[in-house]
């Protein structure tokens, strides 16, 4: 039967929803995008088509930053490694000559060794890691800090996104970065969110949410020069106090190897590094300009 890539919109939700009930082989993206979300401004679909006019895999590469593209979706229908490896190399070969990919940035973190194995095929290179952390308050509850002085502190309103997506902007290193879109998605599932003001500019802000039994940390960041003076730990304790009050004493939080600033942060505050990690791989341009990393002779399993 022969099969034809094209890429597809949100006409033809119909027929990437009937495909994503019944594959055997999904990625999904480690972010706060889910299938409902296939078709947001940020991202690319290709669809293998066969001549039943049903789609057999379906890709999703999504731009949250110019030049850089997360792949955000896989799916196949097929159940043999081998009929996988053939959906996804003509679903990667249709983007990479589309959206002339060898000159931008495309970034995976598989969840999934089956995935892995697919990205090492098409020359995808292993550059750091995502890791985990928890904190635990079971037994004992963390200080309370005293708000920062001329700082205004409220909850994030639907009017604060634009300079949110500034401060994103500022924080972080453009792999990292989110869009207005994915900004818009992180906020709507997150249950506590507090940003900290100067003279009505945004300076800090965070955002978490609830997650079996747990609270999760989705997403902090601090203007850049006003690091290391004490505002990241204000939001932390602020956010502690808030889920404890609930009866939620365990917190969890990711980020990459790379970001020390980050883990030396959670450590201060509590945080521990569990032995959870995921791989992140790159294609293209390298990421922070490193030099691509020999593959490792034995891969570790991850969960």
């Amino acid at each position: 039967m022969a099969e034809t890539v094209k890429t597809v919109s949100f006409a033809e939700k119909t027929l990437a929803e009937a495909l994503i009930q019944q594959a055997y082989c999904v990625h999904e993206h480690l972010d706060w995008s889910d299938s409902h979300n296939l078709f947001n401004p940020d991202n690319i679909c290709f669809a293998l088509n066969n001549d039943e006019n049903n789609y057999e895999g379906l890709l999703v590469l999504s731009q949250k930053t110019p030049g850089i593209f997360w792949v955000q979706f896989f799916y196949s229908i097929h159940s043999t490694n081998d009929q996988r490896l053939d959906d996804w190399r003509q679903l990667f070969s249709a983007a990479i000559e589309t959206l002339q990919l060898k000159k931008a940035l495309v970034a995976a973190i598989p969840t999934s060794n089956v995935f892995q194995a697919l990205l090492i095929n098409s020359q995808f290179r292993r550059f750091e890691e995502i890791i985990f952390l928890e904190a635990n308050y079971t037994d004992f509850s963390p200080a309370v800090l005293t708000p920062p002085e001329a700082v205004t502190i409220h909850s994030l309103q639907p009017d604060d996104l634009p300079q949110i997506a500034t401060l994103c902007e500022k924080a972080f290193p453009p792999l990292w970065r989110l869009s207005p879109e994915n900004i818009r998605i992180a906020t709507r599932q997150s249950d506590y969110t507090l940003v900290l003001k100067t003279d009505g500019e945004i300076i800090a802000y965070l955002l978490a949410s609830q997650n079996q039994g747990a609270a999760h940390l989705a997403r902090i960041a601090v203007t850049p020069a006003l690091q290391l003076h004490g505002l990241g730990s204000f939001l932390l304790s602020s956010m502690f106090e808030y889920y404890i009050q609930l009866g939620i004493t365990r917190f969890t939080v990711n980020t990459q190897s790379s970001n020390t600033s980050a883990i030396t942060l959670y450590q201060k505050n509590g945080f521990y590094r569990t032995f959870d990690t995921y791989p992140v791989y790159s294609y293209g341009s390298q990421p922070y300009g490193l030099k691509k990393r020999q593959q490792p002779n034995n891969q570790r399993r991850n969960k």
